[in-house]
């Protein structure tokens, strides 16, 4: 509650006690009568007017807040979620096997309802290709799958954060320092030595709560996505 409100609040209830006392003592009964009832009721006019209009005006600048925000992110909200998805995918399914029937957001889609079906002990262990153009092919374990992926994901909404903080919508706000926490809690980011993702993993879906992470990850993504959506709509 705002402070002004409070103190307002605490300024009537002593009119409205001290009204009460006046208008049961002997002075209630005489012409300062009248005058111990609008000190009762009075306040609570006052309070309730000031309630309403705080309310309009809360709504007002917040409708604003968000036709500003989302004037000024409305081609960068769409590129952030495609980076989100796109490398999220990249990490639970590997995209060197080309799949001509599902694209990204299908992908995407199939892993948020289905975790169970991608997130399996042969994803964790298995060891993928990547090709690079000045170090040749290298075979990296989950490790170095999740430190590639994931540090573009960071990198990508802490740069969206610098550039609209100013402006962002406190929902945005809340998701997008939430998929950062998960990302840097979980550990993906802590595996920055290339030496330890050419070893083959031994992890168990059973032994740690990885692929309920990972599937967080997709969960907050979506949620960013249908927010993006209700600021657009709203606007």
């Amino acid at each position: 509650m705002k402070k002004y409100i409070r103190e307002l609040i605490t300024f009537a209830l002593i009119c409205m006690i001290s009204g009460a006392i006046g208008k049961v003592s002997p002075l209630g009964k005489s012409v300062w009568g009248f005058m111990f009832e609008n000190m009762i009721w009075f306040p609570v006019e006052v309070v309730i007017t000031v309630l309403i209009l705080d309310k309009i005006i809360a709504e007002r600048d917040e409708a604003r807040d968000r036709q500003r925000f989302n004037k000024i992110t409305r081609e960068a909200n769409p590129r952030l979620i495609t980076t989100l998805k796109t490398n999220l995918t990249a990490l639970v399914v590997d995209k060197s096997v080309y799949d001509p029937q599902k694209n990204d957001d299908e992908t995407f889609r199939d892993v948020l309802n289905n975790p169970g079906k991608y997130l399996t002990d042969n994803f964790f262990n298995a060891m993928r290709l990547f090709h690079f153009i000045n170090s040749g092919d290298q075979y990296y374990n989950f490790q170095g799958i999740s430190y590639y992926y994931c540090s573009i994901m960071e990198k990508t909404l802490r740069e969206y954060q610098e550039r609209y903080i100013a402006v962002m919508n406190d929902d945005v706000l809340e998701i997008t320092v939430k998929l950062q926490n998960v990302l840097r809690s979980a550990g993906f980011l802590d595996f920055p030595a290339p030496n330890m993702w050419i070893v083959k993993s031994n992890w168990k879906v059973a032994d740690g709560t990885m692929a309920d992470t990972i599937h967080e990850l997709f969960e907050l993504t979506e949620t960013l996505s249908k927010t993006f959506e209700k600021i657009s709509i709203q606007n």
